[in-house]
């Protein structure tokens, strides 16, 4: 049961956002299959940058330009649109972490 709830919860924090920010940019793929390999690429791509670049401005530009033209191939949409798909989708997460975080804080008081 603890599986399923963890694998819902990486769904609703990393999968729909991607979903609706590929939507909101009208990527041609908006689907849970699309936005699930768009989270997984840019998973190993983020570890692969992460391990062989030192610098934290070059991975920070490097793993942006390469995710960038990853998730565009994977959503069909342009590189900048899936800048804005990863801009909108990491706005939906830090509005999630902040209920969560809100959320135990008022649990937390009472």
């Amino acid at each position: 049961m603890s599986v399923f709830i963890f694998l819902l919860v990486l769904f609703v924090i990393a999968i729909i956002p991607v979903m609706i920010g590929a939507r909101v940019v009208k990527a041609t793929n908006t689907g849970v299959g699309a936005a699930a390999l768009s989270v997984l690429v840019l998973t190993v791509v983020t570890a692969i940058c992460d391990r062989q670049i030192q610098s934290h401005l070059l991975n920070f530009l490097v793993t942006t330009v390469v995710g960038g033209i990853v998730m565009a191939g994977i959503l069909g949409t342009t590189f900048w649109r899936a800048l804005g798909v990863a801009a909108i989708a990491t706005a939906i997460q830090i509005g999630i972490a902040l209920l969560f975080f809100g959320a135990t804080l008022a649990a937390a008081a009472h």
